[in-house]
């Protein structure tokens, strides 16, 4: 099953990367637009998050992060390990019931549903953060590219690399946006669309 979805994944990206250059070309050939007017900007996105000091601070800052954290958990279940060892080498020797063992063992299941709630709490927590942080730097990334491609005079930058996660287009010039134009051809034909009540 993960071979069929990775398959279809790829037909799907290898589609919407020949999408994209058929639409460039169609830019390139149009006649309306000169062909030397239209330039287009590459990047190879894979490289940046693998060889810029940003990515490589934000790897090793999440890495800490988790490291930290797995610690903290490993410590606290080896504790609990434990105590629940010791609990059950005391059941095994008693022939009735420890009203005092009892109340260690129900306190003893607190602590690992507090462990439990503090593991998912952390997740979260992290979770957030690295939200928070991709959100930042991608908007970062963006405002890096809209200068660039001003300062090159680039129409459009395309990621070299295609992924489910890195979209191919990453930025194009006003001029080459005609969804005001696609809205307004389906404002035309809109009463073709009949509508079941």
């Amino acid at each position: 099953m993960k071979q069929i979805w990775e398959s279809y994944k790829n037909w799907f990206l290898g589609g919407v990367f020949l999408l994209v250059l058929l639409v460039a070309g169609y830019f390139l050939s149009k006649p309306s637009y000169p062909k030397e007017s239209l330039r287009i900007g590459i990047v190879d996105f894979m490289r940046i998050s693998t060889e810029s000091k940003a990515f490589q601070d934000i790897n090793s800052y999440w890495e800490n992060k988790h490291s930290e954290a797995g610690r903290m958990i490993f410590n606290s279940d080896n504790e609990l390990r434990q105590e629940y060892n010791e609990i059950r080498e005391k059941e095994k020797r008693l022939r009735k019931p420890d009203p005092a063992l009892i109340a260690k063992k129900q306190a003893f299941e607190k602590k690992v549903v507090a462990l439990e709630q503090l593991v998912q709490q952390r997740k979260n927590e992290l979770n957030t953060q690295r939200m928070e942080l991709n959100t930042r730097l991608n908007k970062r990334i963006k405002e890096i590219l809209e200068d660039i491609s001003k300062k090159d005079g680039l129409h459009i930058i395309l990621n070299k690399n295609i992924s489910e996660d890195a979209p191919v287009v990453l930025f194009s010039g006003q001029s080459l946006d005609i969804t005001d134009k696609v809205i307004r051809k389906l404002d035309e034909v809109r009463d073709e669309f009949v509508l079941p009540d």
